[in-house]
């Protein structure tokens, strides 16, 4: 239902950006996404945006070929020939391919890496709330700072919500010191940064 959106091409922008709405739709509407859950495929998709285009072209390119059409001074093209035939029934199966790839890469990569940032957020979050009283905006900048660097192909954050785990039973004392041993980058004092 999604894919002759593309192709019919109606608007002169956004095509794409309401092709993606109309595929989440129709997992929503079809059950495969619980209601008030966002399933991030778009995500998946436009890292994946010239296989995303090269998987569309595969169809329509072809087909371009067998219109005939004309500029307009208003920037668009008029269609010279009967072109419905080229696009009512078409064999849709490597556009399903990808599709479903990305539904899958989904469901097996994406969300479980959403899943563990979110908990390593909220750890880290509430571990500076915690114990440093500081506006959500930069306890976010904070947050976000450790799971930019790495140390050693290790992103900060990973380090440091490790050594929350392991200390959760004795009570942490963590000073800027124990901040900067854990990998923060030299130079930077993440705590007042």
């Amino acid at each position: 239902m999604t894919l002759p959106f593309v192709f019919i091409h109606p608007f002169e922008d956004g095509n794409s950006r309401i092709h993606r709405y109309l595929f989440h739709h129709v997992l929503a509407e079809q059950g495969f996404v619980p209601k008030g859950l966002v399933f991030p495929v778009s995500a998946v998709i436009l890292d994946r945006i010239d296989d995303y285009r090269r998987t569309l072209e595969h169809y329509s390119k072809p087909r371009l070929e067998l219109a005939k059409w004309r500029p307009t001074n208003k920037g668009n093209v008029e269609v010279l020939n009967e072109t419905i035939n080229l696009y009512r029934y078409f064999d849709a199966t490597r556009q399903a391919e990808f599709f479903f790839e990305c539904v899958e890469e989904t469901v097996n990569k994406t969300l479980p890496e959403e899943v563990d940032y979110l908990a390593k957020y909220e750890l880290l979050n509430g571990f500076i709330k915690n114990y440093i009283d500081m506006p959500d905006r930069l306890s976010y900048n904070r947050i976000w700072c450790l799971k930019k660097f790495e140390v050693c192909g290790v992103p900060c954050w990973n380090r440091f919500c490790l050594e929350i785990e392991s200390n959760k039973r004795s009570t942490p004392h963590m000073t800027n010191n124990t901040v900067i041993d854990l990998g923060t980058p030299e130079g930077i004092d993440p705590l007042t940064e």
